[in-house]
């Protein structure tokens, strides 16, 4: 540097100073060391964003690789939807059935408990029927019996023998006689004699037995 230069600097030098421009440079100089720092760190962080981009794009990448190398199942996921389907229009129709048949076993066992209820009322009738008959056919064998019993007897046994007859007067009943059993004696014989029905003589007697009548044993004659 020559001298004249260094008397321009010296002399520019207490201009500068004399102006205040030395605190402003010292300011843009602090600026742009800042505005470095920033871009620095700006750049870190772009860098560190860009490899974290990118490792997530190679992640997404490998994952639809993986993705893509399976096989294609859906045909077969298709296939066994529509197998279900099928399963299921078959259930539907199975309980359409059974509700149809559920409805006929149904109607059948009315059918079946009217029959039955049917059967059994004609059944009860012909009990009915048939007890009365067996009844009526008692009367008549115990009257054929006592019948016969009185038929076979001894005749003069028959004519010589007192009739043991009490009058209502000596039996102290009211409106009634009373009979004493004598051997051979029989209720039906008895009702013939008196000319009462072998049924009002046996209600007249409740507590007496038509086949073991006891000799001596009073009977009330309606």
């Amino acid at each position: 540097m020559s001298d004249k230069d260094d008397d321009l600097t010296i002399e520019t030098r207490p201009e500068i100073d004399a102006d205040g421009d030395g605190g402003g440079l010292q300011k843009l100089t602090l600026a742009l060391g800042a505005a470095g720092i920033l871009g620095i760190v700006l750049g870190g962080v772009a860098i560190y964003m860009a490899a974290q981009t990118t490792r997530a794009m190679e992640q997404l990448e490998s994952e639809v690789l993986r993705i893509s190398q399976r096989p294609d199942r859906t045909p077969e996921i298709e296939e066994q939807i529509a197998a279900l389907e099928q399963q299921l229009e078959s259930l539907d129709d199975r309980l359409v059935n059974v509700g149809s048949e559920t409805a006929r076993a149904v109607r059948a066992a009315q059918g079946i408990r009217d029959q039955a209820q049917q059967a059994l009322e004609t059944l009860s009738r012909e009990v009915r029927t048939n007890r009365e008959q067996i009844n009526t056919h008692a009367d008549r064998i115990t009257e054929l019996h006592e019948f016969l019993t009185e038929a076979t007897r001894p005749q003069a046994r028959e004519r010589n023998r007192p009739t043991p007859h009490v009058s209502a007067e000596e039996s102290g009943t009211e409106g009634t006689d009373v009979h004493i059993i004598q051997p051979g004696d029989t209720l039906g014989g008895l009702a013939r004699k008196y000319e009462v029905s072998l049924d009002a003589l046996m209600r007249a007697n409740p507590g007496v037995d038509p086949h073991r009548l006891q000799i001596g044993q009073r009977i009330v004659i309606p």
